[in-house]
């Protein structure tokens, strides 16, 4: 099961969080899964293949001179999804927990209340694909800074290439074995897309002891017409699929935050 949710968080206190708070976020939801199942929070922070869940940063803060500023009594909030089923139930079992029991998490130096869980959705794999669309345009909106990694190198543009096999890799590690994308399928996707229109910026990522180069904007591709309704409707399955594997490198620790439209004829 694929799922997307948004956590709500009341500050208790004023207090001030790095721009990069991503670490942040990402402290706390091991903490959390230490709570309830130390083996999956040890296996996820071991894994060195790719992660079934993403993380935000923290949104709503006001950013000045490096550091977000949190009001007590305002309201926060932070979006995680998730890839494999397991993962997900843990991790709403302890923030359901702390939800309903009025507890407080610490994000930094700073005390908060889960004070609402929105589910935001859930799909199957299968869901994804098998209902064959004119897909022709479609646009991404990078949220949050985006990178990737190419042979160990940053790679700071979203050709479709490059985007493509970021969402591949992930289908192909969490999908069931029926449903795996064959290479040479995704590579007519990959040379029949291609970009025609962008607006992007790069930013500076704080990454705690060290920084990163990432963009953000939006980006518009087209399809070639040639390609066939089956791979438009795999096309149509990855990009669907990006509502819940991010973007790029580091997905898990805010980068990637994406946001797919689609312009069908």
């Amino acid at each position: 099961m694929l799922t997307a949710l948004q956590v709500e968080l009341e500050a208790v206190a004023d207090g001030a969080l790095p721009v990069g708070n991503a670490l942040y976020i990402h402290g706390l939801f091991f903490r959390l899964l230490q709570e309830v199942n130390i083996n999956i929070s040890d296996y996820l922070h071991n894994v060195q293949s790719i992660k079934p869940y993403t993380l935000s940063t923290l949104q709503g803060v006001k950013q000045n001179k490096g550091w977000c500023s949190v009001c007590q009594g305002k309201k926060y909030r932070f979006r995680a999804t998730f890839m494999q089923e397991e993962v997900f139930l843990n991790f709403y079992e302890v923030v359901y927990s702390y939800y309903v029991n009025k507890k407080t998490v610490k994000i930094g130096n700073i005390d908060f209340l889960v004070s609402k869980i929105d589910l935001e959705r859930t799909n199957k794999f299968e869901d994804l694909i098998g209902n064959e669309v004119n897909l022709q345009k479609f646009e991404i909106d990078f949220l949050s800074p985006t990178n990737f990694r190419v042979n160990g190198i940053q790679h700071i543009f979203p050709d479709s290439h490059t985007v493509f096999k970021s969402y591949k890799n992930r289908w192909n590690t969490f999908c069931p074995n029926h449903l795996i994308f064959p290479e040479h399928d995704l590579s007519l996707i990959y040379d029949g897309c291609y970009s025609v229109r962008y607006n992007l910026h790069t930013e500076i990522i704080e990454m705690g002891k060290y920084k990163m180069v990432g963009f953000k904007g939006t980006c518009r591709y087209e399809i070639n017409p040639k390609l066939s309704g089956e791979l438009r409707d795999r096309a149509s399955g990855l990009l669907k699929f990006a509502r819940y594997c991010g973007t790029g490198y580091k997905t898990t620790m805010g980068l990637g935050q994406t946001k797919v439209s689609f312009m069908i004829k």
